[in-house]
């Protein structure tokens, strides 16, 4: 897929000139503007720069907030009354659709184009001499919103329509033209046609790539040169893009030199024109490939390791696909050179660490955006810094473009190059100091650990296992103190995904309210596919701290059969439904999971323990009465996301959840405390972490529904239910960028209903997941359980939940992966916490030993009962501290 829309920053030399002298990134008030026209103009320009430069350097988060507040301008003021020569409403919209098309949020972006769709065919609000443009562009940003879908064909489609919309006058003049017409005579609505028609032939370059039509591709392509080269000052900004598309096509044609031509100067323009931005990031690993090809092995691996440092620090989408060509030539180098193995295999973990899917790099985003709000001296030293890489990007493009300019002035070029200089300096500055101030804005973007790291944080009897899904194949690492091994796992996420599909079935509520068969079968063949490369590796731990990626996120590894457990057919524990003769790897060893090896890195060598004085605080029993419609006001949400906040207010109510509390309650006594029902609010959370009481507890133990959205399409924030009330700015959902505002000092959070509900939200209310009485399967007898909470995928979801409590300062989070039995789940609890509160005990084993007590006995052996649970965090500490080894 194209990620990156390749018909913005039109005019970029234009609104740069308006807006680079504004270094100070903070709004103006929107009641100044109302009464301050040039304020107005000046902020609607500094907000459409920094919105497309962001989307043309990848950065969608960033650009989806500044096109944002440009909204909010939109809507209150008479922009193009007021600065008639402005963009559209339209065209705002329409950018605004594609950053979030971008970050794979579909069905937002369906709303932001169905709005601007509407403006452009009414035309009313659209200046006359824009609309033709306007309309034209639309119909190629469709084209790019379709790429981000992967629907080649109807991408194909709307490119050719927006080629074929262009103005021919515009381009044919431009062809018969020189430059210094261009620069002086030719009006602005010429260049921009120009360079929106090169920007389209670049996607339709794209599009014929994907295809296979590499001769249509490469005509596409060098057309788009072609067009841009007669616009200097454009050509600085687009002729890099350009070539690094170029360098792709090439790649394809085996024409390696021209690859690795193409990919250097795409790149080394980048770092000029963007300096550290995702598309220097991505030149430089096409120029890694490039050089690979050519057999330039060591320069090739520093290319693809200066690509990967730029995306450590830029929370954007990266794909396993990106990455794999780089975990090849390790692989295949490391085998080369015995002994080299460990380094190549250091570097390779390292180099995964940047992967990140949609919702991952959504959650970090996220993260990063809260550490620079409030006014302390750790939100001011991330702002300083961003205020300066701000200013930096707009003074460095600003250059870039006027040494193209011919009627640039050398005196003008000499204190532009000192500007930029200072402003160089003053990033790296600020840099340093946000790192000094603010380490926990490196935690906040999931930046990359060293394996010198992870091995400092290791205990003696534990290893670390990262696996990597993707396509082709997919990565182990497995990490001890003293060594490190990187595998190929021959398997893909696809595969991968049906095999977590089947097992998940098995642990989904049936007709009837019976569990259908555990296919251990299937659970042995994962467990041969993960981890059959590094028995041997894995053979002297008992303790695993595991990272994993895709479906495997939502799959309990501790539900992994070890040994062969005989067909399905034949076998008692299909045939009984008891499965007390199985091997499971939960009982070999003790598994606990983090998001990222950062995690383990931060929570071990930096968080401490928690100093809190009483032992929990326990909330459950949450009543239910969200308002749909204020839910999509209180998130910014088009209308056609009212199936998803509608279907948040039918998951239904947890009364079971009570007992689980009030048992959790009764073992700790006066130094636990309870809150239900109307007491367990997101206003009475908020003003208890304000107070600091939330930060007198050890442990939080929430027992309600936990939202985590199976896509980001319409929401991002994972959240917990909460009792809904009358508050203005309450919707009943306690999410993640609340829950990393609070103020914790917990060493554990137990979410024992979470993942409740996001295979009924997905499904958009249609089914809800049964109700009643689960057996065990098979002829075997039922039990009295009753299942009251609805399950459903969303593991990555749940890891950004997990992120935002260790933000808030928790150590450890306990959750589940599917629907709880009340009886089990309150047994096996309130056994957990009886064995955490004798002391000496650490969350892992005494987590182990609860599941061991239900998975033996044969009427609650089905994982169903026992397997949900997980441990995401430092397993290794107990309420006291760090448990026994």
């Amino acid at each position: 897929m194209l990620k990156y829309p390749v018909s913005v920053l039109s005019g970029l030399a234009l609104l740069a000139g308006c807006a680079a002298q504004k270094s100070d990134d903070a709004a103006t008030p929107l009641a100044l503007l109302a009464n301050d026209e040039g304020a107005l103009c000046d902020r609607v320009d500094e907000l459409l720069l920094k919105g497309q430069r962001n989307s043309f350097g990848l950065r969608f988060a960033e650009a989806e907030n500044a096109f944002s507040e440009l909204l909010s301008i939109y809507s209150l003021e008479p922009v193009n009354q007021r600065c008639p020569d402005r963009p559209s409403q339209a065209f705002v919209l329409m950018n605004q659709a594609l950053a979030h098309s971008s970050q794979e949020r579909f069905a937002t972006a369906d709303g932001l184009f169905a709005r601007a769709e509407g403006l452009l065919r009414d035309g009313a609000e659209v200046p006359p001499e824009r609309l033709t443009r306007e309309r034209t562009l639309y119909t190629a940003y469709r084209a790019q919103d379709l790429l981000n879908r992967s629907a080649v064909i109807g991408a194909r489609e709307f490119a050719e329509a927006a080629a074929n919309s262009f103005p021919e006058e515009g381009v044919g003049a431009a062809f018969g033209a020189s430059f210094d017409d261009l620069l002086i005579g030719g009006s602005d609505e010429a260049r921009r046609s120009i360079v929106d028609e090169a920007s389209n032939s670049h996607a339709r370059a794209h599009i014929l790539l994907l295809e296979g039509d590499l001769p249509g591709a490469t005509e596409a392509i060098n057309y788009a040169l072609d067009l841009v080269n007669l616009v200097p000052r454009s050509a600085a900004v687009y002729r890099p893009r350009f070539l690094a598309e170029r360098a792709l096509i090439d790649y394809e044609k085996r024409d390696y030199d021209a690859a690795r031509a193409d990919a250097r100067e795409a790149a080394d323009s980048f770092a000029a024109l963007l300096p550290r931005s995702p598309l220097e990031a991505r030149a430089r690993t096409s120029l890694g490939r490039a050089l690979a090809a050519l057999g330039r092995i060591d320069e090739s691996l520093e290319e693809y390791e200066r690509g990967f440092r730029v995306y450590e620090e830029t929370p954007v989408i990266v794909e396993f696909k990106a990455l794999w060509p780089f975990f090849r030539l390790g692989l295949a180098e490391a085998e080369k050179n015995p002994a080299r193995r460990e380094e190549y295999a250091a570097r390779m973990f390292r180099a995964a660490q940047v992967i990140r899917r949609s919702i991952t790099a959504q959650t970090v985003s996220g993260a990063a955006a809260l550490l620079g709000q409030g006014d302390d001296a750790k939100a001011g030293a991330v702002r300083a810094w961003r205020t300066a890489e701000e200013k930096y990007a707009t003074l460095k493009a600003l250059q870039i473009i006027q040494l193209q300019d011919p009627l640039n002035q050398s005196e003008q070029t000499e204190r532009l190059a000192r500007e930029v200089a200072d402003a160089g300096a003053e990033v790296e500055r600020l840099r340093a100091a946000r790192d000094r101030i603010a380490p926990e804005y490196q935690s906040a973007i999931a930046s990359p650990v060293s394996l010198g790291e992870v091995q400092t944080a290791l205990r003696p009897d534990e290893a670390m296992v990262q696996i990597v899904s993707g396509e082709p194949r997919s990565m182990i690492f497995v990490i001890s103190k003293t060594g490190v091994t990187a595998r190929s796992i021959k398997a893909t996420e696809g595969q991968f995904a049906v095999l977590v599909a089947s097992l998940r079935q098995a642990v989904t509520v049936g007709a009837g309210g019976v569990a259908p068969v555990f296919r251990a079968d299937f659970a042995h063949i994962l467990y041969k596919l993960i981890f059959g490369e590094v028995t041997d590796e894995l053979a002297g731990f008992d303790k695993l701290v595991v990272s994993t990626s895709g479906a495997l996120q939502s799959f309990p590894l501790e539900l992994l059969v070890t040994t062969a457990p005989g067909s399905a057919n034949a076998a008692d524990w299909a045939l009984r439904g008891d499965y007390t003769g199985l091997r499971w790897l939960s009982a070999d060893k003790a598994i606990s999971y983090v998001p990222s090896p950062r995690n383990l890195v931060d929570i071990r060598l930096r968080a401490g323990l928690s100093a809190a004085p009483r032992a929990i605080a326990a909330y459950g029993n949450f009543a239910p009465g969200v308002d749909p419609e204020k839910v999509l006001r209180l998130n910014d949400l088009p209308p056609n996301c009212i199936g998803l906040a509608r279907a948040i207010d039918t998951v239904g109510s947890l009364p079971g959840t009570e007992a689980e509390v009030a048992a959790v309650g009764a073992i700790f006594g006066a130094d636990g405390e309870v809150a239900t029902g109307a007491d367990f609010t997101e206003e009475a959370l908020k003003a208890a972490s304000a107070a600091g009481r939330l930060a007198e507890f050890k442990v939080l133990h929430f027992a309600t529904h936990g939202i985590l959205w199976p896509t980001p399409d319409c929401f991002t924030d994972p959240a917990l239910t909460v009792s809904a009330t009358g508050d203005p700015d309450s919707d009943g959902l306690l999410s993640a960028t609340e829950i990393r505002a609070f103020n914790l000092d917990a060493q554990l959070i137990v979410l024992s209903a979470c993942n409740t509900a996001s295979t009924y939200l997905a499904s958009l209310g249609r089914n809800a997941g049964a109700r009643g009485d689960v057996g065990t399967g098979g002829a075997g007898p039922t039990t009295a359980a009753r299942i009251i909470r609805e399950s459903g995928a969303g593991g990555e979801s749940l890891s950004g939940l997990a992120r935002a409590f260790f933000s808030a300062g928790a150590r450890t989070v306990l959750a589940t992966h599917w629907p709880v039995a009340d009886a089990e789940t309150t047994r096996l609890i309130a056994f957990f916490f009886e064995r955490l509160k004798g002391g000496g005990v650490s969350f892992a084993e005494a987590l182990r030993e609860a599941q061991a007590r239900l998975r033996g006995a044969p009427a609650t052996s089905h994982p169903i009962f026992w397997g949900p649970f997980v441990l995401i965090g430092d397993g290794g500490l107990g309420l006291g501290g760090a448990g026994r080894s």
